[in-house]
């Protein structure tokens, strides 16, 4: 007999809490373009760890904020952060971090925001905010004993993306499956290795989803096919364009909890395509 949408939802978050509980673990999305679905991401293993009993902190390092708002429902500024003594993904990149709180959202889930600092993150150039960034989240991510950081990101190269390409334990990379798309990934799966082999750091585990695919056509099939050829990543079951995806992330939720009619297949091809991207087997 298959299971209920619900059974198979219930399932999955009783893996992630199995895998994710106690491990301090950092799930970095990324993908060097936009549009590809890495929010979307986010906030759906966000939401489905939260639900599964999991202390998490979201981090946004998008300036445009995104993460922030589809999280909280609004945006947060700069003032309200700094006057309430929050800390902010800007705020990350500084040596001197004279805030302790990260800011809750619900229990068990709690936000660094995006703000309009992040802008002047990537100006200077300057490295040393990079090794900043990492030791502030490795130091919050214990002092709050957080199991799980889910940290989105923009779609630049620059110190916001270098430090969650630092930081992570497991890197989602959702991505459009075609030819600039598949050339692009071989860059900046090369730009991963050097920057992590330049910090002594291991590899994380590497997970390509391709998102907003159309299987009609042959030569998607085919694309879809190549990228089994690269060898330091897993590659998950496809996300089919869905508009009950869109609709779910402008209300604010993960799909399973917006009533469409639809919701039932597309929450189990999320969760076919997030338990392989977050290594639950």
């Amino acid at each position: 007999m298959k299971k209920t949408f619900r059974a198979a939802l219930q399932d999955f978050q009783a893996s992630l809490s199995s895998v994710y509980r106690g491990s301090g673990n950092i799930v970095v999305v990324n993908n060097e373009k936009g549009g590809v679905g890495k929010t979307t991401s986010a906030v759906h293993v966000a939401c489905a760890a939260v639900d599964a009993g999991l202390k998490v902190l979201c981090i946004d390092v998008d300036p445009q904020g995104n993460f922030t708002r589809t999280m909280n429902g609004a945006d947060l500024s700069q003032a309200y952060v700094t006057d309430n003594n929050f800390i902010s993904a800007a705020d990350l990149f500084y040596d001197k971090l004279n805030k302790d709180k990260t800011y809750p959202i619900r229990e068990n889930l709690h936000l660094v925001a995006a703000t309009d600092e992040m802008y002047t993150v990537d100006e200077s150039g300057d490295k040393s905010r990079v090794i900043a960034a990492y030791q502030n989240v490795k130091r919050i991510m214990t002092d709050g004993a957080f199991d799980l950081c889910i940290i989105d990101t923009p779609p630049t190269v620059g110190n916001r993306q270098l430090a969650a390409l630092l930081l992570a334990d497991v890197l989602v990379m959702p991505l459009e499956v075609d030819a600039f798309s598949i050339k692009g990934l071989e860059k900046q799966l090369t730009r991963l290795t050097t920057s992590r082999r330049a910090g002594g750091l291991p590899m994380p585990k590497v997970s390509l989803m391709p998102s907003r695919v159309d299987l009609r056509y042959k030569l998607t099939k085919d694309q879809l096919a190549s990228l089994s050829e690269v060898k330091v990543a897993r590659v998950t079951p496809p996300i089919k364009h869905s508009g009950a995806i869109s609709h779910a992330i402008s209300a604010g939720k993960a799909t399973w909890d917006v009533p469409v009619s639809s919701r039932k297949q597309v929450t189990e091809m999320l969760i076919s395509a997030y338990t392989s991207a977050l290594f639950l087997y």
